[in-house]
């Protein structure tokens, strides 16, 4: 069976970007309730810093190695 995250979408219709994020979101939303439903603005916001930074760190490592 496919998983389903907290706004209702299929994780397996979902973009591999996108599909990460719902992931991390649903993750940090259950820190503060594992019982919630949807994940709120924080765990979203949270979600996409962590992707950006990740992302800019690996932008970063590829430009000094070049």
């Amino acid at each position: 069976m496919g998983q389903v995250d907290r706004l209702g979408r299929w994780y397996a219709a979902l973009g591999p970007l996108i599909a990460m994020h719902a992931r991390i979101a649903d993750g940090l939303s259950d820190l503060r309730d594992p019982k919630g439903i949807g994940h709120p603005f924080w765990a979203s916001a949270a979600a996409t810093l962590a992707l950006g930074s990740t992302a800019a760190l690996v932008f970063g490592l590829i430009s000094a190695a070049l």
